[in-house]
């Protein structure tokens, strides 16, 4: 029996586009046919990704039939042998010019690296490479661990998060300890983000500069459900916010429309937009570096 393959009416683009993703995560080129008996299941594991989302993304179908024409005429698969149904990665050609011989990886974070910014893609370059993406558990200590086990990789030191120090009363917003009172102002009720900038390893971002795409990979996020939220919140009275790591934006054209996050798992996984949350306030993990105050040559 022939194999199914059908030709779809609308080809995916080679290789696949960030926007046409959900999360817009970029393609990673990854060469196939290198290890024996390998499969779109075996890749995906290695990358801990799933297995039909790697599909999906690659080629922008969950048909057979479709999948079997792009692996024939993207991936470059030889045709099967006789009696097989299925196409095998061994003997596809490759060649980075064309393509061929690859599938690609969705990756969260940015393609280009931001030599400031080593801190926070290590935190995205962890999330990408686990397999416990929604661990459970407080928001704010998931946001916690994953920048803990980041800066023990890059050499950077952080207090703990429930050890009653200034930085753990900011990063919980733990308004009911002692020592709320000494916070100050200009960091009370901005959580993770806060206790960053606090310690000297941030730069806070305002709501007005996420928006506007000033986000580095691997930044931490306060939000609140609304302004009364956040003013509660510096009050020490009740407030319902959120804790979690920004992996990168998602846009429509040239628009910034939302942005793909990294939690315990009550919101990561989908894009989150600005009208979800009422107050933001995210931190860079580095400091931004102070403005030149040299005199220029006459």
């Amino acid at each position: 029996m022939a194999i199914d393959m059908k030709e779809p009416a609308v080809r995916a683009p080679w290789p696949p586009k960030e926007e046409n993703d959900p999360l817009y995560r970029y393609p990673k080129p990854y060469p196939v046919g290198r290890a024996k008996g390998e499969s779109f299941f075996t890749i995906a594991r290695k990358h801990k990704v799933g297995a039909a989302d790697l599909v999906k993304y690659n080629f922008q179908t969950k048909n057979s039939g479709e999948i079997n024409w792009y692996l024939a005429n993207y991936v470059g698969c030889p045709a099967p042998k006789h009696g097989q149904r299925y196409f095998e990665f061994a003997g596809a050609p490759y060649d980075p010019v064309k393509n061929t011989g690859v599938i690609f990886i969705p990756m969260h974070g940015d393609t280009s690296s931001n030599a400031l910014n080593r801190f926070g893609e290590k935190i995205v370059e962890n999330y990408n490479n686990t397999t416990n993406k929604e661990p459970g558990g407080l928001c704010y200590e998931t946001c916690y661990n994953r920048v803990k086990v980041a800066a023990r990789a890059v050499g950077v030191t952080i207090p703990g998060w429930n050890d009653g120090s200034t930085f753990s009363i900011i990063w919980g917003t733990l308004s009911a300890q002692r020592g709320w009172e000494d916070v100050p102002d200009e960091y009370k009720g901005r959580g993770a983000a806060g206790a960053m900038a606090w310690k000297g390893l941030g730069t806070l971002v305002d709501m007005q500069g996420i928006w506007r795409g000033d986000l580095e990979p691997g930044a931490v996020i306060q939000v609140w459900g609304s302004e009364a939220d956040f003013e509660n919140a510096k009050a020490g009275k009740s407030a319902f916010g959120h804790s979690f790591i920004f992996l990168n934006y998602i846009y429509s054209g040239s628009a910034i429309t939302g942005m793909a996050i990294a939690d315990q798992g009550y919101e990561s996984g989908e894009p989150l937009a600005k009208n979800e949350w009422g107050v933001w306030i995210g931190a860079n993990l580095f400091k931004k570096p102070a403005p030149s105050t040299s005199t220029p040559a006459q």
